[in-house]
């Protein structure tokens, strides 16, 4: 088996407590992301990933670390 590969070493980190988020969740909560449909996709945060947004600038430092990575050019 190879080595691991952090290809997101280059994302930035979030600046929230993840532990205090997620202490905040209720088993409803848990059994509504657990289905997966359109609540988890498309309703609130606490249930999934409802209210994610693509931003750019999260992703545009990666980028050239998987172009290192898997020898990808532009275009």
């Amino acid at each position: 088996m190879g080595a691991e590969v952090d290809l997101l070493v280059n994302y930035p980190r979030t600046k929230r407590d993840l532990n205090a988020r997620g202490q905040d969740k209720t088993e409803e909560d848990r059994a509504i992301a657990r289905r997966f449909d359109k609540a988890f996709f498309d309703g609130e945060r606490r249930t999934g990933y409802g209210g994610f947004h693509y931003h750019p600038r999260f992703w545009q430092p990666v980028v050239p670390t998987f172009q290192e990575r898997y020898g990808l050019t532009a275009g």
